[in-house]
């Protein structure tokens, strides 16, 4: 309802729901039968909402097996990836925790010399410091929330390593100081990709880099 995100009223969702046949059928097998006025109502949707995100739990991912133990739960490209993770790819600066997110707000340079850029965090608290910064984004589940960045800018999980890679936009003098080239190999950018997809999926389904049989990788250790 915030008017600088969907920008709709209660009312206007409540009158497109109860139009659509598929939906109102949906919020019947849900709340029980009868009219549209009684089942599609704000009450209703904020429990339908609130049931569907008690559902984005993403905690079983072949890096948590890894971590408790289960080495086989990842692919030789996936841990090559998790090494360069921590070490010189530098993601775990801001990436880091549990959540993979150090919860603070940076400017990385995106946007960086387009019309109309996104003041960020400066739009709420005023502060030059704050200026084009953004919060850190969770990294579980990255590969499934294409475009990337806040505004969409990034296609694919590897224009986003490789924009880090470059070190963000260089030219941008209020830059965090933590974006620096990384000096990784094409192949090196492969491997991150490979390590951020393993974040994104349940232990139990099978690795693009498996052959699809949910199995490790010839050569794994």
């Amino acid at each position: 309802m915030n008017e600088v995100e969907l920008g709709n009223t209660y009312e206007n969702l409540l009158t497109t729901l109860r139009r659509d046949e598929e939906m109102v059928d949906s919020f019947a097998t849900a709340f029980g039968e009868g009219e549209p006025e009684k089942l599609v109502t704000k009450g209703n949707v904020g429990r339908a909402l609130a049931a569907f995100q008690r559902t984005l739990l993403i905690g079983n991912s072949p890096i948590d097996a890894f971590q408790a133990g289960n080495h086989a739960a990842m692919t030789t490209q996936e841990r090559q990836g998790f090494w360069l993770f921590e070490s010189r790819g530098g993601c775990w600066k801001c990436h880091s925790g549990v959540n993979y997110s150090d919860e603070q707000f940076h400017n990385t340079g995106v946007s960086f010399g387009t019309k109309k850029r996104d003041v960020g965090r400066f739009e709420v608290t005023k502060k030059a410091a704050d200026r084009f910064a953004f919060k850190t984004p969770t990294l579980r589940g990255v590969a499934l929330t294409a475009p990337y960045m806040h505004d969409g800018s990034l296609k694919t999980l590897k224009d986003v390593v490789e924009f880090y890679n470059k070190g963000g936009s260089r030219n941008d003098e209020g830059l965090d100081r933590k974006m620096e080239p990384l000096g990784l190999s094409p192949k090196e950018v492969d491997l991150l990709v490979a390590f951020l997809k393993a974040l994104s999926r349940d232990v139990d389904t099978p690795s693009a880099t498996d052959g699809g049989n949910g199995k490790r990788a010839a050569g794994a250790e």
